[in-house]
């Protein structure tokens, strides 16, 4: 391949795995905002809980209930044994442990007659967050926790308690402590809730950590399926090329032959100048002939061009509602084609043309489809030989058809046909053909969006078949 097109086929490889990264960054970023944002959301949820019951229990204890009876009366709630918060003044325990920052499912209390605060806190449907609550008053002196497995160190609860209440916001977060938290004053006494801060972030790194290993393998399986999309994107581009290169390396050959007769009969007629014309006469006949299949060439090089190029499509889109009697045209052509079929002996049969079929495009290019297909098929009939030609409607279509005798064509060589300068072999390129004029049909076809294909059985004849859409 070409340095060219590897370079280009790099670039478009980059390009698209440039595209699909930003695209899939994107997308990874988003999810794991997303996630943070949700688990953040959870906390918050379970922070409020946390608050909501530490203030329904406080308030559930804080009036007692007198129960009388025979034997003298109970005192039920407020600063009653049974009341599951302490108004005594006390500070944490000394031997509670920090809060466990992993744990995010825990058994919760199974007994009805308890009224304490179960820490671990059900949000979204099932998903367990550890929370510490505790009560304290204006002097930051607890006046009660939550009965748990969830509990602080004395030094951690203090430390906690005073950045919390200092910090002059109702939620935050305590970065130095790796907590959470959220309060609310009722009263002469705050209610504030923890929770470990560590396991939302090492949800956020775990999050991140697998996003990434899931971008790199989706890049890697983009790259791969990028470079092969590159080189079927860029086949046809390849093909082009090996097609182009062929192409001026078959005109130059083309145009190699005629140039060198004529140049060696120019070079004999100077070098004898004392000739007469008559006598000369054989190498000006021999340079008239090679300068008139110059012309023939570049003529059918300049169409080739024309039907290749934007011209040929801009002329059909023009003469779109331009209809053109396909039957007229194709019998005035085969009329002037007998006295070229009678010197080789071949007989034309055209007696098979269905009257006024229309179709839309351009004459001079119809024509020249017409001349083409007739003209090859009286190269290769043989001598003596036989043309059979029918335009009939099928459908939508109008289908010519110009069959002739002769040598067929080989089947490895059916699919070249319509190339530039392909010629089967020698013995049918003695006509001096040069190989353009079913290239040139084909472009003319297909700008008419219509088809052309080509039969050729041993044993039997060749048939060119155009389908042309009717008006």
């Amino acid at each position: 391949m070409m340095p060219m097109l590897k370079r280009l086929r790099r670039q478009l490889t980059a390009l698209t795995c440039g595209l699909v990264g930003l695209i899939l960054a994107a997308v990874l970023a988003g999810y794991c905002y997303s996630t943070y944002q949700s688990y953040y959301g959870q906390i918050q949820v379970a922070l409020t809980q946390a608050i909501e019951k530490s203030v329904q229990d406080r308030t559930s204890s804080s009036e007692p209930v007198i129960i009388l009876s025979n034997q003298g009366f109970m005192i039920i709630g407020g600063n009653g044994g049974s009341s599951n918060t302490d108004t005594s003044s006390k500070t944490p325990s000394s031997n509670t442990t920090t809060p466990s920052s992993s744990n995010n499912t825990a058994a919760t209390s199974n007994s009805s007659s308890s009224n304490s605060t179960d820490s671990h806190i059900d949000v979204s449907g099932g998903s367990f967050i550890p929370v510490y609550s505790v009560t304290v008053n204006s002097n930051l002196t607890i006046v009660g926790t939550s009965s748990s497995s969830v509990s602080m160190s004395d030094e951690l609860a203090t430390q906690a308690i005073s950045a919390a209440v200092n910090s002059g916001r109702e939620s935050g977060q305590l970065n130095n402590l790796n907590l959470f938290y959220k309060l609310k004053k009722v009263g002469g006494v705050t209610h504030i809730a923890f929770t470990d801060s560590a396991s939302l972030f090492n949800t956020l790194y775990s999050t991140i950590f697998t996003s990434a290993v899931i971008g790199i393998i989706a890049l890697l399986f983009v790259f791969f399926v990028a470079l092969l999309l590159a080189r079927l994107a860029l086949r046809p581009v390849q093909e082009a090329w090996v097609k182009q290169r062929r192409f001026v390396a078959d005109a130059s050959h083309e145009l190699k032959t005629p140039l060198t007769v004529i140049l060696a009969n120019t070079e004999i007629v100077r070098e004898n100048p004392e000739s007469s014309v008559a006598e000369q006469d054989k190498w000006l006949a021999g340079t008239l002939e090679e300068s008139r299949k110059m012309e023939e060439l570049i003529q059918d090089l300049l169409m080739m061009a024309q039907t290749e190029s934007d011209a040929l499509v801009e002329s059909y889109a023009r003469a779109i509602e331009e209809r053109v009697n396909l039957s007229d045209l194709v019998a005035t052509n085969a009329m002037q084609f007998e006295a070229v079929a009678f010197e080789q002996h071949v007989t034309m049969n055209y007696d098979n043309i269905e009257p006024d079929l229309w179709v839309k495009g351009v004459p001079a290019y119809l024509e020249r489809l017409v001349r083409i297909l007739i003209d090859n098929a009286c190269k290769y009939a043989g001598s003596p030989g036989e043309i059979t030609l029918s335009l009939v409607s099928r459908g939508k279509d109008a289908v010519l058809t110009v069959e002739n005798s002769g040598e067929t064509i080989c089947p490895e060589d059916l699919p070249h046909v319509f190339d530039r300068f392909f010629r089967a072999d020698t013995a049918r390129s003695d006509d001096h053909g040069h190989g353009l004029g079913l290239s040139i049909a084909k472009n003319i076809v297909d700008a008419g969006k219509g088809t052309i294909c080509v039969t050729s059985e041993p044993g039997a004849s060749t048939v060119f078949t155009v389908e042309l859409p009717l008006a």
